[in-house]
This record gives C-alpha cells, structure tokens and sequence, in this order.
C-alpha cells in the first residue's frame, strides 16, 4: 500500500509505535527492597573490610585459615555449585553488635546458621 501511495505523490501517514521493556532483574528486585536494603547494599563493600581488618585483629589465625574466601572481591562471577550433596556454613566478619543504635530491620543476627543443603 505505501508504495501506491508513493507513486500517485501522496504521503504515508505515520503511526505511533510504543514499545515497553520487560522489566530487568535490578528494576525486580528494587521494587520490594526498602531504602534500608538499598544502604545496606551500597555500603557492602565498606563493611566487608571493616569486618574483615576487626576480624584480623582478634582472630588472624582464623581469617588467614580461609584464604582467598575472606578476600573483597575474590567471588568467581558466575559460579556453578558441584553435583550432589554439600555443606555451607556462615562465617561473620567483625562485630556482632551494630556500631549504632539499633533498628529493628537492619540488627544483626547474633547466631551463628548451620545448615546442609542438597541438589
């Protein structure tokens, strides 16, 4: 049709077009975090050094027995867990207790989680 439109001069109406994105992981999840997931998140880094130099002053020996697990940013990028069954453990870092007051959504855990996972 619009090249009989073309040939006898007449212009082709335009029609709008919308497009919508389905919505990506980050969009997902920022739409049930709280602003206080959002601080803690953007402050992991500094409290994973924080808990780590704490750590490395009241229990070398323990950091120093990890390895490459305690190190910022040593995470592989997409890791694949190994078939069959397998242990995880929760290693904290640092203090137990929040260097501020206390908020009922933000407090650590002072329990130490152990738990076996199977695939």
């Amino acid at each position: 049709m619009s090249r009989r439109l073309h040939d006898r001069g007449e212009k082709e109406k335009l029609r709008p077009v919308v497009t919508a994105e389905p919505p990506t992981k980050a969009d997902t999840w920022k739409g049930v975090a709280t602003d206080a997931d959002e601080q803690r998140i953007a402050r992991l880094g500094i409290a994973w050094q924080e808990g780590l130099q704490e750590a490395n002053k009241t229990s070398p020996k323990d950091v120093e027995a990890e390895g490459a697990l305690l190190l910022p940013r040593a995470g592989l990028a997409r890791p694949a867990p190994t078939p069959g069954s397998y242990n995880c453990r929760l290693i904290k870092l640092g203090r137990v207790e929040p260097k501020g007051p206390r908020s009922s959504d933000s407090s650590p855990s002072s329990a130490t989680s152990r738990w076996r996972a199977t695939s």
